[in-house]
């Protein structure tokens, strides 16, 4: 995932005016609005966000994952 970030940071977001990790943030929050993302390491620890994540880019993945408790990260 670090090589993705910085090919993503380098060609894409790195251009722009607006700090990359909040540009990023941003964007997570306006594809997965129910999770509310703030941070990139507590926000991310029980899976649920990165489930939400991989179900938005291929839905059917992970079709319960609002369902999916905190608890079993």
């Amino acid at each position: 995932m670090a090589l993705i970030w910085h090919l993503i940071l380098r060609y894409q977001i790195g251009k722009s005016k607006v700090p990359p990790k909040k540009l990023m943030l941003s964007w997570i929050n306006a594809v997965i609005p129910d999770l509310n993302i703030t941070n990139f390491s507590t926000d991310w620890n029980d899976g649920r966000a990165l489930q939400a994540l991989i179900e938005y880019c291929k839905p059917g993945t992970y079709p319960n994952w609002r369902q999916t408790s905190r608890k079993d990260g």
